[in-house]
């Protein structure tokens, strides 16, 4: 397995950003194009590769302050099992709903790690659904199985992650140069 450096996670924390740029800005043409399911499975993707990058942005971290803390065996699993992902997408948006949005419904939200694991496995059937033709008692489509409603809910959230995000590049970079400067002392 191989160790990366602060720079290398740091270079792979922009780069899983641009690509859920890209994938959200791609969901937003197929959006135009009553393509719901396709711009579903995008938005759902850009969640993902936001979700990750937020992981890149903890792992610089903790590799700035003690590169020997990280355990990458399970750094790379996860990297790769899309059910963790999945989990990682719900905690994700939990998170900025109590966070930023004023709502009484997001502020009143606790952390229940049952439903968050009950929602990524939903969510993982449901983007399922939105590539696949299945047969369940008949054939159920994509383009029956996600709503226009839903796919611009999809890329609403993803839109919201990302530009959040963003909007943190600066103050994340602050935060990982002043852990390795803790490091070097």
């Amino acid at each position: 397995m191989p160790k990366l450096s602060v720079e290398q996670l740091w270079e792979l924390r922009n780069t899983l950003l641009e690509n859920a740029k890209r994938l959200t800005d791609d969901a937003e043409l197929l959006l135009a194009n009553d393509r719901w399911p396709a711009a579903f499975e995008s938005a759902y993707f850009a969640r993902e590769e936001t979700a990750k990058s937020m992981n890149m942005f903890a792992v610089a971290h903790a590799v700035a302050e003690d590169p020997t803390k990280l355990k990458w065996p399970e750094f790379w699993s996860m990297w790769k099992d899309h059910r963790k992902k999945s989990a990682i997408v719900v905690m994700t948006s939990r998170l900025y709903e109590r966070l930023f949005e004023s709502t009484e419904a997001a502020a009143s939200k606790e952390a229940d790690i049952d439903a968050e694991k009950r929602e990524a496995s939903e969510l993982m059937v449901e983007r399922e659904a939105a590539l696949y033709v299945h047969w369940d008692r008949g054939i159920r489509t994509p383009w029956g199985s996600i709503s226009e409603g839903r796919a611009r809910e999809m890329v609403a959230e993803a839109s919201k992650m990302i530009d959040a995000e963003l909007a943190s590049t600066d103050a994340h970079r602050a935060i990982i140069d002043a852990a390795g400067k803790g490091n070097a002392a």
